[in-house]
C-alpha cells in the first residue's frame, strides 16, 4: 500500500469564510469540556442544500455533502477537522503535504446518499529510522433519513477492528503495508516478532458495507509470513448482517448484489515485489448466501500467474461478470464468465483479444446494455455448480 500524502487549499464556502473561536492548537488527548464549538457564517439555506452540521470531539462542523439535490457530484471535496479546530474541504489527496503537516486529525466524507464516513489520523511511527506520515484509520460510518435531520444508526468500525494497537500492544503499524519489503522465504525465521494491521471499508451503491480488518504476521526481518482477514457485511441501515473471521489470505469486498443476498470477495491479489511472481496465495474470488453465511461458489488460479479481473452485477439483469487470463502477462486470450447465481449456473468463454474488440464495438453500436446480449451473440460452454 502507498502512503498518501495530501495538499491543502482552502475552500471559501458562500464566499464567506469560517471563523474559529479556539486560537490555539488542540491535541487529539484534550478533554470535550477544552474544545468549544466553531463558530462560523454560513447562509442557512446553503447549510440545508450543502451540508450537515456534526459534532465531533465538542466541536460542531459543517460536513459537505456529495448528493445535492439527489445528484452525485462529480467533484467532491472531503471535509477535514484539523487539531486546531479548523475546518477545510479538499479532494487533493496530498493534503497533508503542505502547510498542514501535524494537523491530521478527522477526515469526513458522504460515501453514499445518508451514509457519513469518518476517518481518523493516526500517530506518527519511526519506519527505517524515519517518521512515517500519520494514515487515515477507518472510524465510524454514520446512517442518516432523507433529509440529514435524524441520525439513524453508527456503527463504530473501530471498536468492532479486533486488530488495533489498544487491543494488541506487539501491532507496530496500523494502516500501512510495505510491498518492497517482500515475503518471507521458507529458509527464513518463520517466527512472529511484530504485526501490522489495515483495515479497508467499501460503500456500495444499494448502502450495503463491506469491510475487511487485515492482520498481516511479520518476522525479525519484517518480511510477510503470512495473513489473516475477517470480514464483516453491514446492511444499509448500518446493522451487521454477516461475519467470517479468521480468514487465512488477504480478503477484498467486492460487491454485495442490488437484491442484497450474496456477497463477493477477491482475494489473493499480494504479490511479492522481491521475487515477482510469487503471492501468498493464489488469486481467485468466493461467493457467499449473505443470510445463510454459507459459501455458494468459490475459484482460485491454478498457477501463481494466473489473474482475476474483477467481480461485476450486470446493469440490467441478475448476472455477475467474473473475467480471468491464465497468464496475467498476456492479454492475447481472456475467458470471460458470466455466473447466474439463482439458477447456480455459470456460462464460460474465451475470447481472443480482436474478439473482445469486436465486444466492445458491437456493444457501442448497437446499444448493448446488458451481458445477456454475449449469450445471445456467443457460443458459451454452460455447467451447473
Amino acid at each position: 500500500m502507498k502512503i498518501i500524502f495530501i495538499f491543502a487549499f482552502i475552500v471559501v464556502l458562500c464566499n464567506e469564510p469560517i471563523s474559529h473561536s479556539k486560537d490555539e492548537a488542540v491535541s487529539s488527548n484534550l478533554e470535550k469540556s477544552e474544545t468549544p464549538p466553531i463558530s462560523y457564517s454560513m447562509e442557512t439555506d446553503t447549510i440545508i442544500r450543502d451540508h450537515i452540521i456534526v459534532n465531533i470531539e465538542g466541536y460542531e462542523a459543517p460536513v459537505k455533502l456529495r448528493y445535492i439535490g439527489g445528484k452525485r457530484l462529480e467533484r467532491y471535496s472531503s471535509t477535514f477537522l484539523l487539531k486546531d479546530g479548523r475546518v477545510e474541504y479538499s479532494s487533493d489527496d496530498r493534503f497533508y503535504e503542505g502547510p498542514n503537516v501535524g494537523m491530521e486529525w478527522y477526515r469526513i466524507s458522504e460515501v453514499e446518499y445518508g451514509i457519513l464516513f469518518y476517518e481518523i489520523f493516526g500517530d506518527v511511527v519511526i519506519y527505517h529510522d524515519r517518521p512515517l506520515a500519520a494514515r487515515p484509520l477507518p472510524y465510524k460510518l454514520e446512517y442518516y433519513d432523507s433529509t440529514y435531520t435524524q441520525l439513524l444508526n453508527s456503527f463504530d468500525i473501530r471498536k468492532d477492528n479486533p486488530y488495533t494497537r489498544e487491543k494488541n500492544p506487539r501491532i507496530e503499524i496500523e494502516q500501512f503495508y510495505d510491498a518492497e519489503i517482500g515475503f518471507a522465504r521458507s529458509s527464513d525465521s518463520s517466527e512472529v516478532t511484530t504485526y501490522w494491521t489495515t483495515a479497508y471499508t467499501h460503500v456500495f451503491e444499494n448502502g450495503y458495507t463491506g469491510i475487511t480488518y487485515q492482520l498481516q504476521y511479520r518476522n525479525m526481518k519484517n518480511a510477510l509470513i503470512k495473513i489473516e482477514s475477517d470480514l464483516v457485511v453491514l446492511n444499509s441501515e448500518g446493522l451487521v448482517v454477516f461475519r467470517e473471521k479468521g480468514l487465512d489470505f488477504e480478503a477484498n469486498p467486492a460487491l454485495v448484489t442490488r437484491d442484497g443476498r450474496y456477497f463477493a470477495v477477491r482475494f489473493g491479489g499480494l504479490e511479492d515485489m522481491q521475487h515477482y511472481p510469487r503471492k501468498l496465495h493464489s488469486e481467485g474470488f468466493r461467493i457467499y448466501e449473505l443470510a445463510s453465511g454459507e459459501i455458494i461458489y468459490e475459484e482460485q488460479a491454478k498457477t501463481p500467474l494466473g489473474y482475476y479481473h474483477g467481480v461485476v452485477e450486470d446493469a440490467c439483469s441478475t448476472l455477475l461478470k467474473a473475467s480471468k487470463r491464465d497468464n496475467i502477462s498476456d492479454d492475447s486470450e481472456n475467458t470471460v464468465q458470466l455466473i447466474d447465481l439463482h439458477q447456480k449456473k455459470i456460462y464460460a468463454r474465451k475470447f481472443s483479444k480482436e474478439e473482445w474488440t469486436e465486444v466492445t464495438f458491437r456493444w457501442q453500436r448497437e446499444g448493448w446494455n446488458s451481458y445477456e446480449h454475449l449469450l445471445k451473440n456467443y457460443q458459451f460452454e454452460s455447467r451447473s455448480f
